[in-house]
């Protein structure tokens, strides 16, 4: 469903916390192409992904505040 109201100011492009829809809005690259380079990074290192994940989703939702 689409909403017309322009009173949400950040477009609804996020998938599980927004992540890579904000990295894409700040660096440019295709919100696509993200997420399929930090799927593949998920299976190269598991661990030091998620943990960059999600501390830029903490640091993008500070920042939207």
């Amino acid at each position: 469903m689409v909403r017309d109201d322009m009173t949400n100011p950040v477009p609804n492009r996020g998938k599980l916390f927004g992540t890579c829809a904000a990295l894409s809005d700040r660096t440019g690259i295709d919100d696509t192409l993200l997420r399929i380079v930090a799927i593949v990074l998920l299976f190269w290192a598991f661990m030091p992904t998620l943990v960059a994940y999600c501390a830029a989703a903490v640091a993008f939702h500070l920042d939207r505040r």
